[in-house]
């Protein structure tokens, strides 16, 4: 009859709960984790209130980003919203709900975003919405953003929507990425789906 062994992590959990110190710390972790969540929902009540007046009572904006159902109607008030000085979380949950086709309309002010604010994880959002938002009209701008270094793996949403185009100069331009520090594998991906076809005139869409 074999004796059954308990797994390391579940001995280590066990004996840090008998442990006063180390449950003291994840208390003080988890009421600073209910604290900052309960300031997130202060700080984007003008936000909800805006939302539930054309009909979205959501409790979070980031409930938007989980939500099936298309929101046009939401769009410029998300718009109106991302220039506020909000939480940076309440900021990327707004950037993420802003990664839908309608949000083109705020374009100039996504990029400029983008392009300044030095929170990796709202660059990121932000160029998910850029991402979602671009079409045709928007390839240089995304080929420029997407060709700036400094603005690092953040780069990753545009790049995958410069492989969505059949646009030549998308094609050049995963070309040149292939050796990028940040894209160059993921550029090298897009390639092979591609499969290196010839490239075509400029007449290729984003969407």
């Amino acid at each position: 009859m074999s004796i059954k062994r308990r797994e390391p992590a579940r001995e280590y959990l066990e004996a840090q709960e008998s442990n006063p110190h180390w449950v003291r710390l994840r208390e003080q972790e988890e009421a600073t984790r209910l604290r900052r969540i309960e300031e997130e929902r202060l700080a984007q009540a003008p936000l909800l209130d805006d939302l539930a007046s054309v009909g979205l009572p959501v409790e979070t904006v980031w409930h938007l980003v989980d939500m099936r159902m298309p929101y046009p109607h939401a769009v410029p008030i998300l718009l109106a919203h991302l220039g506020r000085p909000y939480p940076a979380r309440v900021l990327e949950g707004i950037a993420r709900a802003l990664a839908v086709p309608e949000a083109r309309v705020g374009w100039n002010e996504l990029a400029s975003m983008f392009v300044e604010t030095p929170v990796r994880s709202l660059k990121v959002a932000l160029a998910g919405a850029l991402a979602a938002a671009a079409d045709e009209r928007h390839l240089p701008e995304v080929l420029r953003l997407v060709r700036d270094p400094s603005h690092g793996p953040a780069r990753l949403p545009l790049l995958e929507a410069v492989g969505k185009s059949r646009d030549a100069r998308a094609i050049v331009a995963l070309c040149q990425l292939e050796d990028d520090e940040d894209l160059g594998e993921t550029a090298q991906r897009i390639l092979r789906r591609k499969q290196r076809p010839q490239p075509k005139t400029p007449t290729g869409m984003l969407h």
